[in-house]
């Protein structure tokens, strides 16, 4: 069989040209890390390795999503406790405030201090979040919820409610899973101003009310008779604390729920990672080895050619 020149040079240039794409395509493999560069690599393993990473990211955004219901329950449950503890500082001097030994002057500085009790009860319920959106007021992040309008409960002399509410009833929720969301902020109509007793009958006065009135059994100056309204007050403040404290464990489960969802998803997350690594992981041993084998394949296919492609049949001619 006759060989051409032509197929010499042929043959020659298709062995190096394929040498040097296998030795490219290894090259490429060792940089990335990856033994499917593309998906006519191994088709099967590619489609897999795309539906796991497609899971995978939308795992990832879920669990962004639960970190930041986290950090707002978190925010809230702060706050809730700064209440419930308030409340239970003002109950703890009006207990004392309701002795009969305590003097009128005595009753009067109990009442300053429930004042400014007071006042930070406000505070707390007009807080904001690191975003500067009202925490208590639903769905009208941008509208500060209470204002102090009236100068007492609704059973004191004055018969005004104490603090009014501009926001609304919502409650911002968050997807954290494929088919579940979470709020991750409390109504300010249901903290303060619908307070429940245990079996969740409304008592018609706000936590702020409960406080004002409090405040007016203790001031003399208001013109209260104490013994009536001093009673009401206690029992109204004992059940404000009960409420704050049931959506305070609310939110507590909520925020058991986030720490659940995260454990799941971040173990879901490693058998992802592990699954990306068996389907495009690569060997690095096996690839360098390769890489070896296809330099050694290549200067020798450039050297056959240079000698092959120097051949002549006048070279044997003497």
């Amino acid at each position: 069989m006759r060989i051409s020149t032509s197929q010499i040079f042929y043959s020659g240039t298709s062995n190096i040209i394929n040498g040097q794409g296998d030795l490219y395509k290894t090259q490429n493999q060792l940089s990335t890390g990856r033994k499917i560069l593309s998906p006519r690599d191994n088709p099967v393993d590619a489609t897999l390795a795309l539906l796991t990473t497609q899971s995978k990211e939308v795992n990832s955004a879920f669990l962004k999503n639960q970190g930041t219901a986290a950090d707002r329950l978190g925010y809230i449950d702060t706050q809730l406790g700064a209440v419930s503890d308030l409340l239970q500082n003002v109950i703890e001097r009006s207990v004392q405030g309701g002795n009969s030994s305590y003097s009128t002057q005595q009753k009067q500085a109990i009442a300053e201090e429930l004042k400014r009790n007071f006042e930070s009860l406000v505070d707390i319920a007009n807080t904001k979040d690191g975003a500067g959106e009202y925490v208590f007021s639903g769905n009208r992040t941008n509208i500060k919820p209470f204002n102090v309008d009236g100068t007492g409960g609704n059973y004191s002399l004055a018969g005004t409610s104490a603090v009014s509410y501009a926001g609304d009833d919502g409650r911002r929720m968050l997807q954290v899973e494929s088919s579940q969301t979470v709020a991750t902020t409390e109504s300010g109509q249901e903290v303060f101003m619908r307070v429940m007793d245990a079996n969740g009958n409304l008592n018609g006065r706000s936590v702020f009310d409960s406080l004002r009135n409090m405040i007016d059994t203790m001031d003399s100056s208001s013109g209260v008779t104490p013994t009536p309204d001093y009673n009401q007050a206690l029992a109204d403040l004992h059940t404000a604390l009960d409420h704050v404290s049931r959506v305070r464990a609310s939110v507590g489960s909520s925020m058991n729920q986030m720490e659940s969802l995260t454990n799941a998803g971040s173990d879901l997350a490693v058998q992802y990672d592990t699954q990306l690594a068996n389907l495009e992981g690569l060997d690095y041993a096996e690839a360098i080895s390769r890489l070896n084998q296809q330099k050694m394949q290549l200067e020798a296919s450039q050297q056959s050619f240079v000698k092959t492609s120097q051949l002549s049949l006048f070279d044997l001619i003497s």
